[in-house]
């Protein structure tokens, strides 16, 4: 059977968001759960009439129902948003008609504030459970920029919402909790330490209220990145160890995630170097082939390049470069998203100075110098000036170093 329009926002995320079955509203809003069930899956368009039972029974805007197809246009009041068949003044406080239901359904726009004042609590919820997994791959696909303009107003509204008892108290602090961990990897980004480890303390104590264990292992695992930063391996070690109580109650991606961190925590020590290839073990055994199945990983983004990426790390730890060598050349022929391919290079880098490889060190080095100040990420950034003192130290006299260090001054860090 053809589809009909797309909604806005799914009708059936918003139904299993409020609580109900798709049965209840059928029955609450007098409509055949048949019919209903066709509006879900896009087969049919739902009559203006049946929209609006279904938006009272939902506890939503009718906008937030419409398919994409449809204009018309919306006056806003300080108590409600309606729909009106008016066809004349196309603008309303700058807006377009479209614009506005797309803006009320939160897509394409994604910032709440301008209309967070107009939107129930469980409206700003379903909006918030639609936009958040979007925010998520824009941080990875690079911008940075334009999710730091937006994501204090997640921040507040969820944050408020989750401190209020209610029957949807839990969801806002899953949601909370996510959003907390999304602002950690942003002050990672820009290397605001403090800022990170609050949000992920913050993470921690959402995931807890929501009593989500796989929210709270990732929580851990937030703060534990924090400490492999700080190059902290007895904390990074203590915060795996301490993610480990959870994992009896969590999906094999967090369970693998959490195995792969304890590899490369205890190839730090070396009397762990069986320690280490044991979790190695157990993360290649336990982390799903397919983690983008898993509906947790909207909000982790660990994936093949994540389990690589700290196998190479625990290999480069037991001083074994040539094993690291052959995970990150492998990594660098598959498709990486750009915040991915900016670390791969800096890994690679430190690779090659194990190696020993002056020429593909600088060759490296210059890339990932590149792309890290395309991206403006900090982080990258200043990994990349430590692995280029490394080098600088060992081939102080060598042409390529010093003409890297005149293409790229940023990297030359203050002369004791």
């Amino acid at each position: 059977m053809p589809r009909a329009a797309k909604y806005s926002t799914s009708l059936a995320q918003i139904i299993k968001l409020s609580g109900y079955t798709q049965s209840e509203v059928a029955r609450e809003a007098n409509i055949a759960l048949r019919t209903l069930s066709d509006y879900c899956r896009g087969y049919t368009v739902a009559k203006r009439g049946q929209l609006e039972a279904i938006a009272r029974v939902l506890g939503c805007p009718v906008e937030a129902l419409l398919p994409d197809d449809v204009t018309c246009g919306i006056v806003a009041s300080s108590n409600r948003v309606s729909l009106t068949e008016d066809s004349n003044d196309m603008k309303k406080d700058g807006l377009s008609r479209r614009e506005t239901i797309n803006l009320l359904a939160g897509v394409p726009f994604l910032s709440l504030a301008p209309i967070s004042c107009l939107l129930r609590n469980e409206e700003i919820l379903a909006i918030s459970a639609t936009n958040i997994p979007i925010l998520w791959r824009l941080h990875f696909d690079g911008h940075h920029t334009e999710i730091r303009s937006i994501l204090p107003d997640y921040l507040s509204l969820l944050s408020a919402l989750a401190q209020q008892p209610s029957h949807y108290q839990q969801q806002a602090a899953r949601l909370a909790s996510q959003v907390h961990q999304l602002a950690y990897l942003l002050a990672i980004h820009y290397q605001d330490f403090n800022a990170a480890l609050w949000h992920t303390n913050q993470s921690f104590l959402y995931a807890e209220l929501a009593e989500d264990a796989s929210l709270q292992i990732a929580s851990l695992i937030r703060e534990a990145h924090i400490h492999f930063s700080f190059n902290q391996p007895e904390l990074m070690l203590k915060v795996y160890q301490k993610a480990m109580q959870y994992c009896t109650r969590v999906p094999a991606l967090f369970q693998g995630r959490v195995y792969i961190g304890l590899a490369v925590a205890h190839s730090y020590f070396r009397r762990e170097k069986q320690n280490a290839l044991r979790y190695l073990g157990l993360a290649r055994d336990t982390f799903p082939e397919y983690p983008e199945k898993d509906p947790d990983y909207a909000y982790t983004y660990w994936d093949g390049f994540t389990t690589a990426n700290f196998e190479g790390l625990t290999y480069l730890n037991l001083n074994q470069p040539r094993d690291a060598y052959k995970i990150f050349d492998k990594i660098g022929k598959s498709t990486l998203r750009c915040t991915h391919r900016v670390e791969w290079l800096v890994r690679q880098s430190a690779t090659f100075f194990k190696l020993g490889d002056l020429d593909q060190t600088c060759c490296s080095l210059e890339q990932s110098a590149t792309t890290a100040v395309a991206l403006g990420s900090h982080l990258r950034l200043h990994e990349t000036q430590t692995i280029y003192q490394q080098a600088r130290t060992k081939w102080p006299q060598e042409n390529q170093i010093k003409e890297l260090e005149e293409q790229f001054p940023e990297l030359v860090l203050a002369k004791q």
